[in-house]
């Protein structure tokens, strides 16, 4: 093979560094699903339009970890059975200790024939994603598909330079809980042990831990409103997690097995299913807060000490039980409403 004379923008040396450290323990074989996932994580027009389409680094993770675990197994080889030492078409960007497969191959040659064409000396992050989209068989595609987004829809804003995000149907109020828990934002905290969590679980999917992630959520929905933090806001916080959670399944349902082994997830947001079984929706509790007329008297307990009791837990269930029991503002709200609690 001979190498390639286009040389790595600095952007893609990154890339390639965060590529290698996604790729799993026992393999010396960086694919187009690592490349991708080191691309999302970059400054760049590239990442942005991954992150609008919904392929953020924290949605990349969360399916590069399931496939990782065996959870998930790709319907694509990515051609790593011609793999190559990265050095080959590298040169000194390459190690000899890390091969490229044939599809990762693909994608950066196509990426260097770009810059060359353009008569520029070095291929950037823009040229190496389009070079990733070019074939519509590797992982990086499939990777796409299970982030709810393909190819045309990344490209388009890559062209147009389109980086709102995309319309999921979600209502705008969702939207602070929907970009946190994707990795677009960072997560309101207002304690240090909060803060130095969120610095150590940068690019963790926090939808796999729903009980510890309400307690970023409730604050960030008493922020919005400019309201003290109440029980209120945490029956918010669960709601939204479970209607952000049935849109983007691939983060909510992480870590759980086809064939049923592994952990079981299916409690995870037990607690917003049942709310929506007595008909209670996120919309309608947050107008009634909104509104701020009700006479809801004093929480029994602080919203942290009803969290700190289900800590640790595997789901949101038995946390709304112990507020649909309470004596707190979470279920004068709901009897006001009228909902059967």
């Amino acid at each position: 093979m001979d190498t390639v004379t286009a040389q790595a923008h600095w952007r893609v040396a990154g890339v390639m560094g965060a590529a290698w450290g996604a790729v799993p323990d026992g393999s010396d074989t960086i694919a187009t699903e690592h490349l991708l996932a080191g691309i999302a994580g970059t400054r760049s027009d590239a990442a942005k339009a991954l992150s609008v389409a919904g392929a953020t680094v924290t949605a990349q993770l969360a399916v590069l970890r399931d496939h990782h675990d065996g959870a998930a197994v790709w319907d694509s080889t990515d051609d790593t059975d011609t793999s190559v030492p990265s050095v080959e078409l590298l040169g000194d960007d390459g190690d000899e200790r890390r091969r490229l497969s044939g599809a990762a191959v693909r994608a950066l040659t196509h990426a260097m024939e770009q810059a060359r064409s353009a008569g520029s000396d070095h291929y950037t992050t823009e040229h190496l994603l389009r070079g990733l989209l070019a074939d519509g068989t590797s992982r990086a595609a499939r990777m796409l598909t299970l982030c709810g987004t393909d190819a045309t829809e990344v490209l388009r804003r890559l062209d147009q330079g389109d980086f709102e995000p995309a319309d999921d149907g979600l209502p705008p109020q969702l939207w602070p809980t929907r970009d946190t828990l994707l990795g677009r934002r960072s997560p309101t905290a207002t304690s240090l042990w909060r803060r130095l969590l969120l610095r150590l679980a940068k690019g963790a999917n926090l939808a796999a831990s729903p009980v510890s992630w309400l307690g970023f959520d409730a604050v960030q929905q008493a922020g919005t409103l400019k309201q003290p933090l109440g029980t209120e806001h945490l029956l918010l916080s669960v709601l939204a997690t479970h209607e952000v959670a049935v849109r983007y399944p691939h983060l909510a349902m992480a870590g759980a097995h086809a064939d049923g082994d592994g952990p079981d997830v299916s409690d995870r947001f037990a607690g917003g299913a049942a709310l929506h079984a007595l008909g209670v929706d996120y919309l309608t509790v947050r107008r009634a807060v909104e509104r701020d007329g009700h006479q809801l008297g004093e929480d029994d307990r602080d919203p942290d000490t009803y969290l700190e009791a289900f800590e640790g837990g595997d789901g949101t269930g038995p946390l709304t039980r112990s507020l649909l029991h309470g004596e707190n503002r979470a279920r004068r709200l709901l009897i006001t409403l009228g909902f059967p609690v």
